[in-house]
């Protein structure tokens, strides 16, 4: 995220600066992660999309963080990719693997601007009730 903001500030990090962002994000998030709190349809909506279409966790958490969550919460099996990090570099990845993104979910300005950056759907979930809407916008 640091990467993208300067970017959009047009102010260049250098590489001892990105670390230590990194770090003391990273150490933000294990203390936060206890309070990370799974939405009660997410099971259900994630296994709904994942009968008809290959899902993709990408957060601005570091990898590590997030697949750790992802595999703690037995969601990692869902997903074909857990990509950690910088949101457009992951959207760029799947499109150069020649895969259709359908929708970017997310939470945050942040979330709506890389979508938009890299002409992808938006769909902005600020609650379960947003969440548990997902597979009917979709036709699932």
């Amino acid at each position: 995220q640091l990467a993208d903001t300067a970017r959009a500030l047009g102010v260049p990090v250098d590489a001892p600066r990105q670390d230590a962002f990194s770090r003391r994000y990273s150490a933000y998030n294990d203390a936060a992660k206890d309070r990370m709190v799974e939405f009660p349809s997410v099971r259900a909506v994630i296994d709904a999309l994942a009968r008809r279409f290959d899902l993709a966790l990408i957060s601005g958490l570091p990898q590590e963080l997030l697949a750790a969550d992802a595999a703690e919460r037995g969601l990692a099996r869902y997903f074909m990719r857990i990509d950690g990090g910088d949101k457009g570099r992951a959207l760029r990845r799947l499109r150069e693997e020649g895969r259709t993104v359908v929708l970017f979910v997310g939470d945050t300005p942040h979330d709506e601007a890389a979508a938009r950056e890299h002409g992808v759907r938006f769909f902005r979930v600020g609650g379960d009730a947003d969440l548990a809407r997902i597979p009917k916008l979709l036709d699932v």
